[in-house]
């Protein structure tokens, strides 16, 4: 019982550097990452309630009839960044899952270093159970692509 519980604060340490959300405020788009339904109901609902004019989802911008797979954060990240070039945004809320964004961060902020658009990077409310093990695997996993971005981004 007491090694779960130590590895259930752990992962929950963990995860909390890994959610560096903050809370949306107004801006010219909201994009939301391709993944779980969770982040897209979460863009669709900021999109409503007005926190920005435009709502792009990665399908809206990746989806080729010949891909098959999804492309990942990096290459969402120069997608959209390319797309957005000659358009008139200056504020992008960026959403994704809590444990996603430290990742996504790397690759956004690397894609739009030259690009004056301020970046804020929004976490979809979540209560994950640490005591489950998948939870805490889900945790590690993208803990250890975090630190393999953070190497492959230096």
């Amino acid at each position: 019982m007491c090694a779960v519980s130590f590895r259930s604060r752990l992962a929950e340490t963990v995860y909390e550097f890994l959610d560096i959300g903050k809370s949306p405020r107004p801006a010219d788009c909201i994009f939301v990452l391709a993944g779980r339904q969770e982040p897209q109901t979460h863009g669709i609902n900021m999109w409503r309630f007005g926190y920005a004019p435009q709502l792009i989802q990665s399908e809206d911008i990746t989806r080729k009839p010949s891909r098959k797979a999804r492309p990942g954060i990096r290459s969402e990240a120069r997608i959209l960044a390319e797309h957005l070039r000659d358009k008139p945004v200056r504020s992008l809320l960026v959403v994704s899952s809590p444990m996603h964004l430290r990742r996504a961060a790397l690759a956004f902020r690397r894609a739009f270093r030259k690009s004056g658009i301020e970046l804020t990077f929004v976490a979809v409310p979540e209560k994950p159970a640490f005591s489950s093990e998948a939870v805490r695997a889900e945790v590690w996993s993208e803990f250890r692509r975090y630190l393999l971005s953070r190497l492959l981004m230096l």
